[in-house]
């Protein structure tokens, strides 16, 4: 599955996009979660605020209460929230509102034992944001946050709990997730076939030039690589079309040169064949024969040094070098026993 570049490459970089938009996504995710959680719990604590002002200014004054409990009532409908107030007198005890119009979700909340949390906000250990506090007895997720009831002087009178919903919270936050999901699914999807394609780019000249290298190995030596762009592979394709075309007149001079030699060999070997054919079915007299034998030694050491001097010419240039056999001895012995052999 991975032996060519291509595969290589593609997976590389499909594995490359699909984690860095995983990544992506989960930091989109838990930033947004954190933001949003983070913007509940300011809200919530600044309502914390006012309400512990409303207690202070009005709910402990009897002719004001009727008008602190209204306003109780329509901060608890705004969020859907549960307030319990906690005071230390008797006189004022404790004080529970929740929004009647969402039933009774938060009826089972009343029988939750806060006097363990009571005493740590009075001592000042505590933090002022609990996840689901009431969420074993209400059957859903819940944020409290809580603070004490102090007066302008300082003067501690109670703690106050404020018991949020975060069911719907948790919900935004899961249908955000999911929407950060299916985008990156989206961008998987239409980023495949272009990684595809910038792959492939990349991959396409290699497999044109290993084509090429392989027409040319079987001896094509007229195929070519086609020349795009001015990046690292054109520069290794111009290499390659620049050693072809040199080596093309390098076999286009060694083909030249061997017709040449082939023609120069060609008539004064006939000659010879001619010479010794007529002194040896006696149309050369015999008087004659030693003349006409030394003339073809003397044409064959003709031939001789022709080859001689045709060989130092390709050793210093760039023509291959032919496979002449060793004659420059045995040239002669043969020519010297063929004159022999005649002459007897």
């Amino acid at each position: 599955m991975f032996k060519t570049v291509y595969s290589r490459m593609l997976t590389i970089v499909l594995a490359l996009v699909l984690g860095l938009l995983v990544v992506l996504g989960i930091v989109i995710s838990l930033s947004f979660r954190a933001f949003y959680i983070d913007e509940i719990e300011g809200r919530l604590l600044r309502e914390l605020d006012d309400i512990n002002d409303i207690v202070v200014t009005r709910y402990v004054d009897v002719d004001k209460r009727p008008s602190a409990r209204e306003e109780f009532q329509f901060i608890v409908r705004l969020y859907d929230a549960y307030l319990q107030l906690c005071f230390d007198s008797e006189e004022l005890g404790r004080y529970s509102l929740y929004n009647s119009s969402s039933g009774d979700r938060w009826a089972t909340a009343e029988q939750a034992d806060l006097s363990g949390y009571i005493e740590s906000v009075k001592s000042g250990e505590y933090e002022k944001c609990q996840y689901g506090l009431l969420t074993k007895l209400t059957g859903f997720r819940t944020l409290t946050v809580m603070r004490p009831i102090t007066t302008g002087e300082g003067e501690t009178l109670g703690v106050i709990f404020f018991h949020y919903d975060m069911t719907g919270v948790y919900t935004s936050i899961r249908n955000a997730m999911m929407s950060v999901l299916m985008f990156c699914a989206i961008a998987v999807a239409v980023s495949i076939p272009l990684v595809m394609v910038l792959v492939r780019s990349v991959t396409h000249p290699i497999s044109h030039m290993t084509e090429v290298v392989e027409d040319f190995a079987k001896g094509d030596l007229t195929r070519r690589v086609e020349l795009k762009g001015r990046d690292e592979l054109a520069n290794l394709g111009a290499s390659f079309n620049t050693m072809a075309d040199e080596l093309n007149t390098l076999e286009e001079a060694r083909r030249s040169f061997v017709a040449n030699v082939s023609h120069e060999l060609r008539s004064p070997l006939t000659s010879m064949r001619g010479f010794l054919e007529a002194m040896a079915d006696g149309t050369i007299p015999a008087e004659e024969r030693d003349g006409y034998i030394d003339n073809e030694i003397l044409e064959s050491q003709r031939l001789g040094a022709a080859r001689t001097a045709a060989e130092a010419q390709m050793r210093t240039s760039s023509v291959p070098m032919l496979d002449f056999p060793e004659e420059s001895e045995s040239q002669e012995h043969s020519s010297s026993s063929s004159a022999n052999t005649v002459r007897e």
